[in-house]
């Protein structure tokens, strides 16, 4: 994503917050793009977002957006399919957030199971 348009992202996710939120919440999304960068693992949506159901969309806006536009789709996309299917056993998914995470189409190209640590096409 542009700088110009993940600066109007973050504008956006901020509307209305207070400075302490604004705060927090860059303190914590800058903390999670340098993880991205040393090549981290990500924390899955699931553990992020613990209350919310996969399909619901709200989960999927204002702060969220940023984060899951410029940190958890780049660490996803570089997993490939065994690696997935790992990350959720790890993190203890919920069969409904499994089938979500895993099924190709929102989240992911589908990968072939021999891929391993290659980047899927953009």
């Amino acid at each position: 994503m542009k700088i110009q348009n993940l600066q109007y992202l973050i504008q956006w996710c901020l509307w209305g917050r207070t400075t302490r939120e604004e705060s927090e919440w860059l303190e914590w999304f800058t903390a999670q793009q340098q993880a991205l960068e040393a090549r981290a693992e990500i924390e899955p949506p699931c553990v992020a977002y613990p209350e919310q159901e996969p399909w619901w969309g709200g989960w999927r806006q204002g702060y969220s957006e940023a984060w899951l536009h410029e940190v958890w789709f780049p660490f996803w996309k570089k997993l490939g399919l065994k690696e997935r299917m790992a990350y959720v056993e790890k993190w203890q998914a919920s069969p409904e957030w499994r089938e979500y995470l895993i099924a190709p189409g929102y989240w992911s190209k589908p990968v072939p199971a021999d891929q391993s640590n290659e980047e899927e096409d953009a």
